[in-house]
């Protein structure tokens, strides 16, 4: 195989890099290799393919990076939370278990309900924005995020009705909406990969794997705590 050909090769074959500033750098090689007067049609619509996936892959990359360092910046005040809400929990367990009435009974039943929802509001709670406290204090509480708290806790709501609340459909919704907001800033571009855009660029996600067993730790431990939600569905459903 000619030299020029195996470099073409490697061009159009090389896995996504894990990082963003290799992926940016990959961006850039792509981008000189368009330039070159030799190319055959074939290798400029893959060439041009890589590069469109490049660019989507670096704008994930970025919210990637938002998602994680909102998860870090809020993780205690989360923290504080679901142990105050598991606390709460542990009563109105004890309010139902000893409930010698039917409206005894339902009120504990409803109060664990809505625990269940705030459990899920914690954990489920998207990271691409700012957390929303679930006990702010009255002067810190503003009307913005009153709002984006209602809005969040109802999608959340839904979710659970739905059976959705663990395929993260709340997070799904708004990581777009955030990606939205960073196309119509300019700071990403508009651009979307299909699965042909995809096909020669296979992406390297050996180095997120740790990452994942962590997260499933972190899903299981919180579906542990939690161990409410079919009651909260079956309630929610009932109302």
């Amino acid at each position: 195989m000619a030299p020029n050909l195996k470099r073409k090769n490697r061009e159009l074959n090389d896995e996504i890099p894990t990082g963003n500033a290799a992926i940016k750098k990959k961006i850039r090689d792509t981008n000189r290799a368009l330039q070159r007067d030799n190319l055959s049609a074939k290798v400029k619509i893959e060439l041009e393919r890589k590069l469109k996936a490049l660019k989507f892959h670096s704008s994930e990359k970025m919210i990637d990076d938002v998602e994680r360092n909102n998860a870090k910046k809020y993780h205690m005040v989360k923290h504080f939370e679901r142990t105050k809400v598991n606390r709460k929990i542990k009563k109105a367990e004890k309010e139902l278990k000893e409930a010698d009435t039917d409206k005894a009974k339902k009120e504990a039943q409803k109060t664990l309900a809505e625990l269940s929802i705030d459990l899920n509001y914690i954990s489920h709670f998207p990271n691409t924005e700012k957390y929303v406290s679930l006990y702010p204090s009255q002067d810190s509480d503003e009307k913005s995020s009153a709002a984006l708290r209602t809005e969040i806790r109802q999608r959340i709501v839904e979710a659970i009705k739905n059976g959705d609340i663990e395929s993260e459909v709340v997070r799904k919704h708004y990581r777009e909406k955030y990606r939205d907001h960073l196309v119509k800033t300019g700071k990403i571009p508009a651009i979307e990969a299909s699965a042909d855009d995809l096909i020669n660029v296979r992406e390297n996600s050996t180095e997120d794997k740790p990452k994942a067993a962590k997260k499933a730790k972190l899903d299981k431990k919180d579906k542990s705590e939690c161990g409410l939600l079919e009651i909260g569905k079956s309630f929610l459903q009932i109302d």
